[in-house]
């Protein structure tokens, strides 16, 4: 029998009970706002909806490019998220981190592309200890200003040739700035988790004219099996944008053959 994909959504513990009613298979944390802090554990067993993933890796002020990089409190601070992420039973942390990784300005791209390659190979140990999968995550600029196309993740993801790390793709992203069809289609076999959202207005799902046919054909032709999680802007009615997209997600994904 074929493995369906399993559709989640990014918010809070306390907030699940809402997108379980709705139908959706799991949530996706803040690891910030979750993971960082000391009653994690708890927050997460109370939850409606097994957590999955973890986005918001790394803080902004914790920088992994340039001159001025804090190396042992960014190692302590990523070996605390995927060892608790590991503890609670999170398979996936997604590596997006746009205010951590941008280039400072004036500083080499390939020299902070190099430093990307040395911090998430210095993850290695802990993530296999965990079993935890770090997938990263392409942004649009100007989100952030390095590994902005799928491509150019799936370069970063076969130099590490890791098991525990691996690609994540965002629809958002993946249509403002790199739009590569053919990169997606390449890159399947290395995608582990997906986000999605409109654009070009990143709201959930079926709330603005968007149609996700293209992006989910090439994934489900490429043989994805994995989490897809609405990362978005929410509107004012939450329950109406966890029922609308997760009716929109179910019927376009099922639609393709």
């Amino acid at each position: 029998m074929e493995r369906k994909v399993r559709f989640g959504y990014c918010c809070a513990p306390e907030e699940t009970a809402l997108y379980a009613e709705a139908g959706f298979d799991f949530f996706e944390c803040n690891a910030s706002a979750v993971l960082c802090q000391d009653d994690c554990k708890e927050r997460i067993a109370k939850a409606a909806l097994p957590c999955l993933s973890a986005n918001c890796f790394i803080p902004g002020n914790l920088k992994i490019t340039g001159d001025n990089v804090d190396r042992a409190a960014l190692m302590a601070h990523a070996e605390k998220v995927i060892t608790r992420a590991g503890e609670c039973g999170i398979p996936t942390i997604v590596f997006g981190s746009g205010g951590a990784r941008d280039v400072p300005e004036g500083f080499p791209a390939e020299k902070a592309a190099e430093q990307i390659l040395a911090f998430v190979q210095d993850l290695l140990p802990v993530l296999e200890k965990s079993g935890v999968t770090l997938v990263l995550e392409p942004l649009g600029i100007p989100d952030s200003n390095i590994i902005n196309s799928v491509g150019a993740g799936a370069s970063l993801v076969n130099r590490v040739n890791h098991p525990n790390v691996k690609l994540l793709a965002d629809s958002y992203h993946f249509y403002k700035s790199d739009n590569a069809l053919e990169a997606l289609a390449w890159n399947a076999p290395l995608l582990r988790h997906i986000h999605v959202a409109t654009t070009p207005d990143r709201l959930a799902p079926g709330m603005q004219e968007w149609d996700l046919t293209e992006f989910f054909s090439v994934l489900k032709h490429g043989g994805y099996t994995h989490g897809i999680s609405v990362e978005c802007y929410g509107s004012a009615d939450k329950k109406l944008d966890a029922e609308t997209a997760i009716a929109v997600l179910r019927k376009t994904w099922d639609a393709i053959d």
